[in-house]
């Protein structure tokens, strides 16, 4: 494994030997600390790793005393496990993890700790025989006890020298310190991923030139963002000791692509080497191993921990503004934790904006800007790499829910008294929303959005009115007021307009399908009336010709009414071909408005017929 031939005794005091350091960097106060006898002992202990909770380390002591075959000096590893005490803040005696982790014969150590603590990736392939090859394993907490552990079967696997693993803790993705023919120096960084089987690692993928150097990298590590990887380097500039920490992220899903690799820099690092930076998902502690050699030039390490003592904090202020009109409004800002239950805070803006401060990092944040009658903005703010106190300013710019408010009210319009109906509502083309009571007092209210509507208004012994509206362009809260005139099922005429003919003949275009389906929808609501459909002609052609043809056309109008429901016995057709122009025959446009179709009622609801002249301005509907 890696760096298992570091060994000696420890003889002398150094930088992390059972000291507290207090170390300043940026204003920040580190304590930086030897885990102390518990952990550290005067045999090699390294390649610590915290489980994701911070409740347990793992690491392996190398056992300077033993002998090989050939008489000379041979050193074994074992794994040892220590808890962490909350009643007072300690970590536990350690304690050898046994049989099967730990065999007589070799060296053991623990390279990950997964599956929320309860599984660990070993190295080495255990054999049955107590002996072991090449490769990574696997074994699984059962109660007390540890399964023996499992080979992890990664496809094209080859190594010629040392190697260190890590496994992200949903155990999909695996990184290997590998040393073989394609390395650009001696060890470098290679990834593998869970294939669909779940039960084989795919072939290892290099990380590239930009994380790998001339040098060695080894022992890395995936933060919880699945981002951010820590690795040991001694070939990267920018080092303080030999082998340094190094930090880089990922910058897309081709797991090749990252950004320049970062010293973290002290009291992280030191003159000496740091390997197996290791951090539990909370982020409190960084876990680690120094080694460093002695006045005398013998090698040893110990495991240390480094904790901020400034609580590392987040602070977000700033102004909402209307997008449009760029002015300051007042609105809420809410931050939930994601994956959490409870917000984790609430701040409505003031004159000055809002202010955010002491948000707990390590997290992420989902945030919601909201204000009346604007559009809610949301998004997430990623804490989990802050590692500092930090503070940002977000401006957030609402755009206006745009909507109006409307109230209708219905009127008699030949009196101008209000009178009480129902309006039925409808989003075109063909979206009902419900039918409500317009009474004299408050009207019909409505909120609508943009788009456009149409309005179907029914009041007893009124002709029902069909009124559309077009606010698709609105951008603004607005207030509207609408009146709607309604005619008395009266004397009455009009054009029926929109009704359109083969040219000289009485066969209905489909353009004219439309307005006809309105007037059936006015009839369905109307009292007892009979009524006369007159067709009118221009002067063009024969007398008699006009006549026949203004006949079959009312009677074509008639018929489509009766197909769709109203009763025929009500209706009368009747052509009066040329002889009513209401304009001059001399001119297109004349002639075009006197080629029509008109709507007359003859009589209303007790049987008293119509004296009033026709064309009476009175009698005319505008549409």
């Amino acid at each position: 494994m890696v760096f298992n031939h570091l060994y000696a005794q420890k003889i002398e005091s150094h930088l992390y030997d059972h000291d507290t350091l207090i170390y300043d960097v940026d204003s920040n106060l580190y304590k930086v600390e030897n885990l102390g006898d518990a952990i550290n002992s005067a045999h090699v202990e390294s390649g610590p790793r915290i489980s994701p909770d911070g409740k347990a380390l793992y690491f392996f002591r190398i056992d300077t005393t033993g002998v090989n075959k050939h008489k000379t000096q041979a050193y074994t590893s074992d794994v040892f496990v220590s808890y962490f005490n909350d009643a007072d803040s300690t970590w536990s005696e350690a304690e050898d993890l046994g049989s099967p982790i730990n065999t007589k014969h070799g060296s053991n150590s623990v390279q990950a700790v997964v599956n929320d603590g309860d599984k660990l990736i070993l190295g080495n392939v255990y054999m049955k025989n107590g002996l072991s090859k090449a490769g990574v394993s696997q074994s699984i907490r059962r109660g007390d006890s540890w399964s023996f552990p499992e080979e992890i079967k990664i496809k094209g696997l080859k190594n010629e020298g040392r190697f260190s693993v890590h496994m992200t803790n949903d155990e999909k993705v695996i990184f290997l310190s590998l040393q073989n023919k394609e390395s650009v120096g001696g060890l470098d960084l290679y990834v593998s991923f869970l294939e669909e089987d779940g039960k084989h690692y795919s072939h290892p993928l290099d990380l590239g030139p930009v994380v790998n150097s001339p040098g060695n990298e080894a022992t890395a590590f995936l933060a919880a963002d699945g981002k951010t990887l820590y690795f040991s380097s001694n070939g990267h500039r920018g080092r303080i000791g030999g082998y340094d920490i190094f930090k880089t992220e990922r910058k897309d899903s081709t797991w090749t692509s990252w950004t320049a690799p970062v010293n973290i820099g002290k009291p992280y690092n030191t003159a000496d080497d740091e390997f197996y930076f290791s951090v539990p998902d909370k982020g409190d502690y960084a876990y680690m191993t120094h080694h460093f050699t002695t006045s005398d030039g013998v090698e040893h390490s110990d495991i240390v921990r480094v904790k901020m003592t400034e609580k590392p904090t987040f602070a977000l202020t700033g102004k909402v503004y209307d997008k449009i009109s760029g002015k300051m409004i007042t609105a809420t800002i809410t931050l939930e934790e994601v994956g959490g239950s409870v917000s984790s805070s609430d701040k409505t803006t003031d004159s000055t904006g809002y202010a955010l401060s002491d948000l707990p990092v390590r997290k992420k944040y989902k945030y919601t800007v909201s204000a009346p009658n604007y559009i809610p903005e949301t998004g997430e703010i990623d804490l989990s790499a802050v590692g500092a106190k930090t503070e940002k300013e977000m401006d957030f710019f609402l755009a206006p829910d745009p909507k109006l408010n409307l109230t209708a009210f219905i009127y008699d319009k030949d009196t101008g008294k209000k009178i009480e109906g129902h309006i039925v509502l409808k989003q075109l083309p063909n979206t009902p929303m419900g039918d409500a009571l317009a009474d004299t007092t408050n009207g019909y209210q409505k909120t609508l959005k943009p788009g456009k509507y149409e309005f179907e208004v029914h009041a007893e012994g009124y002709i029902t009115s069909i009124e559309t509206m077009d606010i698709e362009d609105l951008i603004v809260v607005k207030d509207s007021i609408m009146e709607i005139r309604l005619k008395p099922w009266e004397v009455v005429s009009f054009d029926i307009e929109n009704i359109f003919f083969e040219s000289g003949k009485a066969n209905l275009l489909p353009e004219s399908f439309p307005e006809l389906d309105k007037l059936v929808r006015v009839l369905k609501d109307a009292p007892d009336i009979k009524v006369e459909i007159a067709g009118h002609t221009d002067n063009v052609g024969s007398e008699s010709s006009n006549e026949r043809l203004s006949q079959n056309r009312a009677q074509a109008v008639v018929n489509y009414l009766g197909q769709h429901g109203i009763d025929q016995k009500l209706f009368h057709a009747k052509g009066y071909g040329e002889t009513s122009p209401r304009a001059t025959n001399a001119t297109k446009e004349g002639r075009a408005s006197n080629r029509r179709v008109e709507f007359k009622v003859l009589e209303v609801g007790n049987g008293v017929k119509i004296h009033k002249e026709e064309g009476n301005a009175d009698y005319n509907v505008e549409k």
